[in-house]
């Protein structure tokens, strides 16, 4: 990949790994991946990309542009020395792509403690101190629940109430909202 153009199974390296804003620069096929009975739109990281020792991380965050459409998104294992990002069927109707297409994605790696909060709810915990401290304690990858939280509202009015509810959960000490739990009730 040292500054020319390579074919790799179905994937077009447009640049080698430079000192620009992204520094990867692809292009890949979306493809229909399983986990178990799940299925999954996907695109797979290169191998050679995946062998750097950048891509060594059990889960990686990176942001960048996938068709000319900003996203943040994971690469994450698949086995094998393999790596994967999920896409959500609404990105896939934005960027007007489907099994099948080959999609241009330009993208940087994004370091794990990095969580972009939203506007809403940075003004709700700046607000309150209580909340603030609790904020800090908790991992970036609860910050980034708490965050989606908000950032999956569409009405600014309830994206407002949502980052005061969360702000308050987290003065008051009470337990964080999360996901339902997937374990049966074993009485």
């Amino acid at each position: 990949l040292q500054g020319r153009a390579a074919r790799l199974s179905g994937v077009r390296c447009l640049s080698a790994p430079a000192a620009g804003f992204y520094p990867h620069e692809l292009e890949l096929p979306v493809v229909e991946h399983f986990v178990g009975a799940l299925r999954y739109r996907a695109i797979f990281l290169p191998a050679d990309l995946a062998a750097l020792p950048e891509f060594k991380p059990a889960r990686l965050r990176f942001e960048g542009e996938l068709n000319d459409h900003p996203v943040s998104l994971a690469w994450q294992p698949a086995g094998e020395g393999r790596r994967y990002a999920m896409l959500s069927p609404a990105l896939l109707r934005t960027i007007g792509a489907t099994v099948g297409s080959i999609v241009s994605l330009r993208f940087r790696l994004v370091p794990a403690s990095v969580v972009e909060m939203p506007a809403e709810l940075a003004e709700a915990i700046a607000a309150n101190s209580a909340a603030q401290v609790r904020w800090q304690t908790l991992t970036p990858g609860k910050q980034r629940g708490l965050s989606a939280m908000v950032n999956s509202l569409t009405r600014t009015e309830s994206r407002r109430r949502k980052a005061a509810e969360l702000a308050q959960i987290l003065a008051t000490g009470a337990d964080l909202p999360g996901p339902p739990s997937r374990r049966k009730n074993r009485s």
